[in-house]
């Protein structure tokens, strides 16, 4: 009994690293010049660990959602020209700074991220979709933004801990419109 409960364990690890390994490949997410995106340079002032962490999470948001909006078997590539952050990242005021946070993680000390409906995010990529065997499906260049942001993410200000949850509602929605 003790060895068939090993071998159904291994066989059911084998299978999830195999469903792993093609979801990794269903989607591609890149970034050409980075470090000259309009609102990269500003996050974490300009540092790279801050420039990939953004890069990191947006990534991984596309992926997931592509997991939902992309029909079974498609596969997307999306590669991006250019970010805007939702906002403006301000100085604070000197009394303000000396703590040397800065708020929802955009910004060097002594900044923060100031999010109203003037300086909606955008965000400019070309994308390729491919269905089920590979064929492209569809492709193009586009250039989303909406200076309805804040209502498409109504549990934004809930979300403060999240510093791209205004652009993820942005990618969300676009990948919605592309499913349709």
């Amino acid at each position: 009994m003790k060895r068939w409960v090993a071998y159904c364990s291994v066989l059911l690890l084998s299978a999830s690293a195999q469903l792993s390994a093609e979801m990794e490949r269903a989607v591609e997410v890149s970034f050409i010049q980075p470090e000259k995106f309009t609102d990269f340079r500003a996050a974490n002032g300009g540092r790279n660990d801050g420039r990939n962490r953004l890069m990191s999470e947006i990534e991984r948001f596309i992926r997931e959602r592509a997991d939902l909006w992309l029909p079974e078997g498609y596969s997307m590539t999306m590669v991006f020209n250019d970010i805007d952050l939702a906002g403006r990242i301000v100085p604070l005021p000197l009394r303000a700074s000396a703590g040397g946070a800065s708020m929802g993680g955009f910004g060097s000390a002594g900044e923060q991220r100031i999010v109203e409906s003037p300086w909606p995010p955008r965000l400019n990529f070309d994308y390729q979709v491919f269905d089920d065997n590979g064929a492209l499906a569809r492709e193009g260049s586009a250039d989303i933004s909406t200076t309805q942001f804040l209502r498409l993410s109504p549990r934004a200000r809930q979300q403060r801990r999240d510093g791209l949850w205004y652009e993820k509602a942005v990618i969300d929605s676009w990948m919605r419109e592309l499913s349709e």
